[in-house]
């Protein structure tokens, strides 16, 4: 979990995109199907960052890994833990940009 304190910060900006709408639907399979295996945060995280998004843009604007921390009621450890499960299965693809850090959630 040392790590993830040394590869993100409260402080580190994210934007959120998205290739189509993700509705309420998606949001049920992805409980349904994904919670099992990359459990309830994760799931937590995907939905807070659907909401994120301006539907009409498909994009968010730029934000601070703080409001994620705030918001879910978690910690920079499980938050990192989060990201790679939904990098690992697919539902997310994470872009670094560097060397400003921002991550770009996709």
């Amino acid at each position: 979990m040392d790590s993830a304190l040394n590869k993100l910060s409260p402080k580190d900006g994210y934007l959120v995109s998205a290739s189509t709408y993700i509705d309420n639907h998606d949001i049920e399979i992805v409980q349904v199907l994904y919670q099992p295996i990359i459990g309830i945060v994760a799931v937590a995280l995907y939905s807070y960052l659907r909401f994120e998004i301006d539907p009409k843009l498909i994009l968010s604007e730029r934000k601070l890994n703080k409001n994620i921390i705030d918001g879910l009621g978690i910690s920079i450890p499980e938050l990192y833990d989060a990201r790679l499960k939904l990098e690992a299965t697919g539902l997310s693809l994470i872009h670094i940009s560097e060397p400003t850090r921002r991550s770009y959630i996709s």
